[in-house]
């Protein structure tokens, strides 16, 4: 499914009058920036606010006719509540304006920061996620994660990613059971803390070689901070070892376990695999972590 002129008008419609419909508020340009696999991006003036950045969910849940899924609209409130959390302890993110929840559409208006396509060094991302991980939990509750221990997340969406990709490819990759995975990764000693889980240039707001903000919370969880390294790792679009000089913990490397960073290994190239094979057509970076996830896969059951 791809985002539609038609679309993206209806989204943009539905966006102007909501916010029309407020009280002390005048929006006089909106304009469409940019989509991805979940969000469109509008860029707008609002006379007293000035420019201003809205995020709606644009996919159609086909299965019950809806604009927006049920995901959807918890993605805007973990969204929301994170970014809201992060500002209030002074974390460079942009400050959220009005999320707006209902029927007809979905969507958080937020700050807008102008940023550049300059380049940032390694180590000031590390100290970015230094900062992140060191961001205070008291107060902060993550929707997708009510309820369910941290670990069980991980171990189920692990299994589950296998069934979706033996579905979709019908390979025959195995690992072992939700309940297995689980026990292996309690075993660790690491303290939980916030953690991003998507650090990706497109994600960090940047302006003449400076962060100045990370946005995109999607897939943060309270969890183990070794994951977000391992997916650093995995994804292999930031130097690990300048990064670390910005990071400035080797203590979480040096205590983490074999099984425990193949897993987390594991999970992200799952999750890649499943998107350059299903969602972004790319045939090079598909089979590549195809082949990963059979190599993490093998290197797991001997490892257990």
């Amino acid at each position: 499914m791809s985002l539609t002129k038609e679309r993206i008008e209806i989204l943009q419609k539905r966006i102007l009058l909501v916010l029309n419909k407020q009280d002390n508020w005048n929006v006089k340009m909106i304009k469409f920036l940019n989509n991805g696999v979940v969000n469109a991006v509008f860029i707008l003036k609002e006379e007293s606010r000035g420019i201003l950045i809205a995020r709606t969910p644009w996919r159609l849940d086909e299965s019950i006719g809806n604009l927006h899924s049920n995901e959807d609209v918890a993605s805007l409130n973990k969204e929301a509540t994170i970014a809201k959390h992060c500002f209030n302890h002074g974390l460079k993110v942009p400050r959220v304006i009005y999320l707006h929840l209902s029927k007809e559409i979905n969507f958080l208006v937020s700050e807008y920061i102008h940023g550049d396509e300059s380049t940032i060094s390694a180590a000031d991302i590390g100290n970015l996620v230094s900062a992140i991980h060191k961001t205070p939990l008291k107060g902060l509750s993550i929707i997708d994660q009510e309820n369910r221990s941290f670990y069980n997340i991980v171990s189920s969406r692990i299994v589950e990613r296998v069934s979706t990709l033996n579905k979709l490819l019908s390979t025959n990759l195995t690992v072992p059971s939700i309940k297995e995975i689980e026990e292996t990764l309690v075993m660790t000693k690491t303290d939980h803390c916030l953690i991003h889980l998507d650090i990706r240039t497109p994600n960090i707001i940047r302006y003449k070689g400076e962060i100045k903000a990370v946005i995109d919370w999607d897939n943060a969880f309270i969890g183990d901070p070794l994951m977000e390294l391992m997916r650093i790792l995995e994804t292999r679009e930031i130097d690990i070892l300048e990064f670390q000089k910005g990071y400035n913990n080797d203590n979480i490397l040096i205590s983490s376990s074999l099984p425990n960073s193949t897993l987390y290994r594991l999970d992200t190239a799952l999750m890649l695999a499943i998107l350059f094979t299903t969602y972004i057509k790319d045939n090079v970076k598909g089979q590549y972590y195809l082949q990963r996830s059979y190599y993490l896969s093998n290197s797991l059951k001997r490892s257990l």
